[in-house]
């Protein structure tokens, strides 16, 4: 078949299931705990860094 090209989701074009409402709930749990401080700064960020936004959720779920 033909693949499927990823690059709108890799960019935050396109969100597959709840992958933004999962990062939002990690930036806050981590702003909360004092380890972020400008969770826009996150949030813009993550969609064009290679596995940031899962570096952030390990982070996250570090900290229950």
């Amino acid at each position: 078949g033909k693949p499927i090209d990823g690059a709108p989701y890799l960019k935050g074009e396109k969100v597959i299931g709840s992958a933004k409402p999962t990062l939002d709930a990690d930036l806050a749990k981590l702003t909360a705990a004092k380890v972020i401080t400008s969770p826009d700064y996150w949030r813009k960020t993550a969609p064009t860094v290679r596995y940031l936004p899962e570096l952030l959720h390990n982070m996250a779920e570090a900290l229950k």
